[in-house]
């Protein structure tokens, strides 16, 4: 059994690494997309139901067809568009911003002390939970789970002489995978609420999903997660990696791990600026006119100056003990040192601007074209003249949510396409909008570890070289598989116990009407 499992995974690997350049992958997807386009328009590719305005909250029967891209209208709109959609590539100016920190804390040398002192009191047998865990509760600030995480665990995992890529890929599962779930309300859990209300009253003009609504079976589900990715990476992944990667991590012994007086003395004045900072910005919070806080409703999580500049809040938090360091342990000699680490920062990310320059391309034709819209709205519809028990329903809503996130990882986008239809309908079926919430933010969740449009698989692709040159597509795809797999069954699981115990969702948030 396991070497069959094994020879599959290979296989994967073998063939997902004959692919082409990514570069050229993403260049053929957007000539496919193309055709498909005018394909779909000739033939009247098209799907009806109810879609609902983003602005207004009305939903109304609409019929989306797919549009012809290859005319005059969509070569010009390509032309037209074609500097906007690679400047508003949103992880790109993410990526570009965090390294700059983070390439000056490695530069320094204070990541490398901090993460060889954690290595001393953190026990080995909590490194994969925690990494994994860690990856969970990152959505706290949005998609820094994406690009701070992991390139810190492989740290962590190298200094433990341990496989980087395997600390590199549990966090990625953790944050990606894990991408609703949390201990606490994060900014995705006021987005899919306010949705998902809208939706509810089109039966009810009076029912309000709250932001809470989810908590009680999320933070279950948290911790659901960490014991399902610690079980993938320590029996599926690092086994993997330490068999077939063409370079393995470093063994590091815990003499190794010591710091001299000097580094000792530098890494206390730099975790004491960073414990300062993260002080400061919690007293800068708190007060109910603070510039970080939403200027109309004072929310620190929906539409807040927090949340929306918590990428350069976390580069500045990272940059200023780096800098200490750097200058106490004397590899930051003078202010020139430190701007040649920046300079460093951004020479890294060449594969990031190159992939991003045709990636957002093919991802605006994808979009223009409305092929994804269609085929959300056809699968969707295929459930709704179903007749089934409730949690083999809501697993069924789940099961279509995590194979349209492949091709619309936005959460937002596709809880608008979905929850006009799903929403309505599970209420007369007597499932609250809550437990139809839920169903959907698993299948929203899953897929977003190995679905090719998550853009933020490039940046791990990049890290992961770092490691092991001969790293590709097929490398990842065929480790991270397990971890999407592991995740959605483990989720289904959760909310099959939930919905048979009949526990309350969140406060005040029921399974049934």
């Amino acid at each position: 059994m396991v070497s069959c499992r094994r020879s599959k995974l290979q296989a994967i690997e073998t063939a997902g690494n004959k692919l082409p350049h990514p570069l050229m992958i993403f260049f053929w997807f957007g000539i496919i997309f193309l055709i498909l386009s005018w394909v779909g328009s000739m033939l009247g590719w098209s799907a009806t139901g109810l879609v609902m305005d983003s602005a207004t909250g009305e939903a109304t029967e609409t019929t989306v067809q797919v549009q012809n891209l290859l005319n005059r209208a969509g070569f010009a709109a390509m032309l037209n568009n074609f500097n906007s959609n690679f400047l508003g590539f949103a992880p790109l100016a993410i990526y570009l911003v965090i390294s700059a920190g983070l390439v000056c804390a490695e530069d320094s040398g204070y990541l490398a002390s901090l993460m060889r002192r954690l290595m001393r009191v953190m026990p080995a047998s909590l490194l994969t939970p925690g990494v994994v865990f860690l990856g969970v509760m990152s959505n706290i600030g949005s998609v820094v789970g994406y690009v701070v995480i992991p390139p810190l665990a492989a740290v962590m995992f190298k200094y433990r002489g341990r496989h980087p890529l395997a600390g590199l890929c549990a966090a990625f599962a953790g944050a990606a995978g894990g991408f609703s779930a949390n201990l606490l309300i994060g900014p995705i859990d006021p987005l899919v609420s306010g949705i998902s209300t809208m939706c509810a009253q089109i039966i009810d003009p009076n029912y309000t999903v709250l932001p809470t609504s989810n908590w009680y079976v999320m933070m279950a589900s948290t911790l659901a997660l960490t014991l399902a990715g610690t079980w993938v990476t320590d029996k599926i992944v690092e086994p993997r990696l330490n068999r077939n990667s063409t370079v393995v991590a470093t063994n590091t012994s815990v003499e190794e791990l010591s710091l001299s007086p000097q580094e000792k003395k530098a890494l206390r004045w730099a975790n004491l600026s960073l414990l300062l900072l993260v002080v400061l910005a919690v007293v800068l919070a708190i007060p109910q006119n603070s510039f970080l806080r939403n200027a109309n409703s004072g929310s620190l999580l929906s539409g807040s100056p927090l949340m929306n500049g918590i990428i350069p809040i976390i580069s500045f938090i990272f940059f200023v003990p780096s800098v200490i360091y750097g200058r106490m342990t004397g590899v930051f000699k003078n202010a020139k040192d430190v701007c040649e680490s920046i300079v460093k920062s951004q020479g890294t990310c060449a594969f990031i601007l190159a992939t991003a320059l045709i990636f957002a391309q093919g991802l605006a034709i994808f979009d223009s074209s409305n092929i994804g819209t269609v085929l959300a709205m056809k699968g969707a519809s295929l459930l709704s003249s179903a007749n089934l028990w409730p949690p083999l329903l809501c697993i069924c809503f789940t099961l279509i949510t995590a194979v349209v996130n492949l091709l619309i990882p936005s959460a937002s986008t596709k809880l608008l396409l979905l929850g006009p239809i799903f929403i309505p309908m599970f209420m007369l079926l007597g499932i609250s909008p809550e437990m139809t919430q839920f169903a959907y933010r698993i299948g929203d969740s899953c897929m977003n570890i190995i679905t090719p449009l998550n853009a933020y698989v490039v940046m791990l692709l990049a890290s992961a070289k770092q490691y092991v040159d001969d790293c590709g597509l097929g490398t990842l795809i065929s480790n991270m598989m397990p971890y999407s797999l592991a995740f959605l069954v483990m989720w289904c699981i959760v909310m099959v116990i939930w919905m048979l115990l009949g526990l309350p969702l969140g406060p005040g948030a029921s399974i049934y009407l």
